[in-house]
């Protein structure tokens, strides 16, 4: 039992994706909410939250059942601007460097031009109570160096939005007075070019990265 605490979010991340994924597809006739229902949500959880960034380390396999040592958790804030869009202050490049298997790679990005870099999302909300919504996410860029040359390296990630496949989310818990963000990275470029399957891991559990705020 002791290390569930830390397999809870990622479990939840797919739960979450799985069941948004099956209402988008099953309301695409109605389009879900209303925009006053939407609007409604976005009251709920509007403003600034504080928290953390968790991720799993890139040492750790995949398939064995995760321990502390696997997880990285990090300071992280947000805010929910709109019924429409929302913003990551302050992502640490160490949550996207864990997502590369190429250790050469993923110092590189940890040690690249800045060391925490905004994010900004755009969100669909879906469900009223709990506050759930479907969460797009820029790109976000690295200027890193390896090999004796300076490389830009870009992430991506899954949107529900527009694939209504593998999400990612935004859940409000009201008991626990935490908002959710999951992001699901769903690619990686280097210099322009498609470099996912090389970089990336192949199981399920890297490239799920996890915010949990409270508001201030």
């Amino acid at each position: 039992m002791k290390h569930l605490r830390f397999i809870l979010p990622v479990v939840l991340c797919c739960v979450v994706a799985g069941l948004m994924t099956s209402c988008l597809n099953d309301n695409n006739d109605d389009n879900g909410l209303s925009k006053e229902e939407q609007l409604q949500a976005f009251q709920m959880v509007a403003g600034s939250y504080s928290g953390n960034v968790i991720f799993y380390k890139n040492t750790y396999d995949g398939m064995s059942t995760p321990t502390k040592k696997d997880i990285d958790t990090l300071q992280a804030s947000f805010s929910l601007l709109t019924d429409s869009t929302a913003h990551i202050n302050n992502l640490p490049l160490a949550a996207l460097a864990n997502q590369i298997k190429d250790s050469k790679v993923a110092e590189a990005v940890m040690n690249g031009t800045v060391t925490t870099t905004p994010v900004n999302l755009y969100t669909y909300y879906y469900v009223v109570s709990p506050a759930t919504c479907l969460v797009g996410a820029d790109y976000v860029e690295v200027k890193a160096t390896y090999d004796g040359e300076e490389h830009t390296i870009r992430f991506g990630f899954y949107s529900g939005i527009t694939t209504g496949t593998t999400v990612s989310y935004g859940i409000y818990d009201s008991t626990a007075g935490i908002f959710q963000i999951g992001l699901r990275l769903g690619a990686v470029w280097v210099d322009g070019t498609d470099k996912s399957s090389s970089l990336l891991f192949s199981d399920q559990a890297h490239g799920i990265i996890i915010l949990n705020g409270k508001r201030f």
